[in-house]
């Protein structure tokens, strides 16, 4: 009986332990890169004439591809013959493939407008409103190399008189990249 017993110890014991399994587990993080932003192109609305001396008008520089155009009266402002202007472009860089949503991602922090000041001529201005992302982009996918691109247009003011120089304002739009 005795044998008995320490035959069903054995048996049951090695049969317990042989039952027992050992599993391990990776632990693994990704620091994925910064998100980036640069800009490609300036908002430049190119060669203008003022052809009224009293009347000015408007400008526009679409966001999305399109030319530069006139608003009102072609017979106050015209454009230079050739003329080469664009939007600004700006580029974000991120995870390829991933998408991103405008909200978490761009802020563009514009005033409601900006003065352009006459480098040559003191107190000659231009006013200038902008044109922000399209209102029905709310999210992009970067690309395969993890970029996505997008542009700012804008509405110049031309005064009529408007003094001949070129105007510019080198800090009035300003993108801001946060992350989410």
């Amino acid at each position: 009986m005795k044998k008995l017993v320490l035959l069903a110890v054995v048996v049951f014991g090695f049969a317990a332990t042989s039952f027992a399994q050992t599993l391990t587990a990776n632990s693994i993080a990704t620091i994925l890169p910064a998100i980036t932003i640069q800009k490609n192109a300036d908002l430049d609305f190119g060669g203008l004439y003022s052809l009224s001396a009293t009347l000015g008008a408007d400008i526009l520089l679409p966001a999305q591809a399109g030319a530069v155009r006139t608003s009102g009266d072609p017979t106050k402002v015209a454009l230079q013959p050739g003329n080469s202007a664009g939007a600004a472009k700006f580029t974000i860089t991120g995870v390829p493939g991933t998408t991103a949503h405008v909200a978490q991602l761009v802020n563009l922090d514009t005033p409601n407008n900006a003065i352009l000041t006459n480098e040559t001529t003191p107190g000659a201005t231009m006013e200038l409103s902008f044109y922000q992302l399209p209102g029905t982009v709310t999210s992009f996918t970067f690309d395969a190399s993890g970029q996505f691109s997008f542009y700012v247009g804008g509405k110049l003011h031309v005064n009529g008189g408007q003094a001949v120089g070129r105007y510019s304002n080198n800090n009035s739009l300003a993108i801001t990249v946060s992350h989410p």
